[in-house]
C-alpha cells in the first residue's frame, strides 16, 4: 500500500513539473518584429536625358547602366549605374509611401574602380525631396564615404558592399525621391573623369511602414 501511495506521489510530481516547464515556455517572449526592406535598384531609375562621363568618353542615359561581370557578382540585380564622375551628377531613387513614416533607414550599396575614393563633408550628398523653388532638399545628410580601389587605372571593380547613410528619418506620405548628388570636382585618373564617384548597385530603405518603388527601364528587371 506503502509503495502505491509514493508511486502516485511521484507520478503527481512529473505531471507538476512537466506542465511547469509547459508554461514557462508559454510565456517566453516573441521574437523582435524585423522591419521591411525595399531594394531599389540604380538600373531601374529614371535615366532619360542624364548625362554620362567615365575615364575616357561619355555615354546618355540606359547606357550609364552595366552589367555585372566579375566574378563574385555582388551587384544585385546583375546591373549598377556608373559614368557619374562630374559635379552634379545624381541619381533619384522614387516610390510612394502608403502613410507618413518616422523610422526610415537609408543604406546605399557601392564599389568603385580606377582609383580609391575619398570624399569629406558635403562632397557627396543623399537628399530627400527636392524642392525646385527653394533650390534645396527638405532633408540633405552629409555621406562622407572611402572606398579603396584595386589600383589606379584598374578597371576591376570592387565587391559592392552596404554603406549607412542615415537612421531613423520621417518622411511624407505620397510621394519621394532620395537623391545621390556628387558635389565635387576631385578630378580622376581619367581624362574625363572630373569628380570622384561611387559606382551605384542600390538604394536599400528600412522601415516598419509600407513602400512601393517607382521603377524605369524594364529591360533591365531580372
Amino acid at each position: 500500500m506503502k509503495c502505491k501511495w509514493i508511486l502516485s506521489l511521484f507520478c503527481a510530481l512529473l505531471l507538476l513539473g512537466s506542465a511547469a516547464l509547459a508554461e514557462g515556455e508559454a510565456a517566453a517572449p516573441a521574437e523582435e518584429a524585423q522591419p521591411n526592406v525595399y531594394v531599389l535598384e540604380a538600373e531601374l531609375t529614371n535615366l532619360e536625358n542624364k548625362y554620362g562621363s567615365g575615364y575616357s568618353g561619355s555615354t546618355t542615359g540606359t547606357g550609364m547602366i552595366t552589367g555585372d561581370d566579375t566574378d563574385s557578382k555582388t551587384a544585385s540585380n546583375g546591373y549598377y549605374v556608373s559614368w557619374l564622375y562630374y559635379p552634379g551628377a545624381y541619381l533619384s531613387f522614387e516610390f510612394e509611401a502608403a502613410e507618413d513614416i518616422d523610422d526610415l533607414t537609408i543604406v546605399l550599396r557601392l564599389s568603385a574602380q580606377y582609383n580609391s575614393i575619398n570624399v569629406k563633408g558635403d562632397q557627396l550628398i543623399v537628399g530627400i525631396n527636392y524642392d525646385e523653388d527653394a533650390e534645396a532638399y527638405e532633408q540633405q545628410f552629409d555621406f562622407p564615404l572611402t572606398i579603396e580601389s584595386y589600383s589606379e587605372f584598374s578597371s576591376r571593380v570592387m565587391d559592392f558592399q552596404d554603406y549607412l547613410v542615415v537612421e531613423n528619418v520621417s518622411i511624407k506620405k505620397g510621394y519621394n525621391a532620395v537623391e545621390l548628388l556628387i558635389n565635387n570636382d576631385i578630378k580622376g585618373v581619367g581624362g574625363t573623369m572630373k569628380a570622384a564617384a561611387p559606382l551605384v548597385d542600390c538604394l536599400i530603405l528600412y522601415t516598419d511602414g509600407v513602400i512601393t518603388p517607382i521603377t524605369y527601364n524594364p529591360a533591365y528587371v531580372n
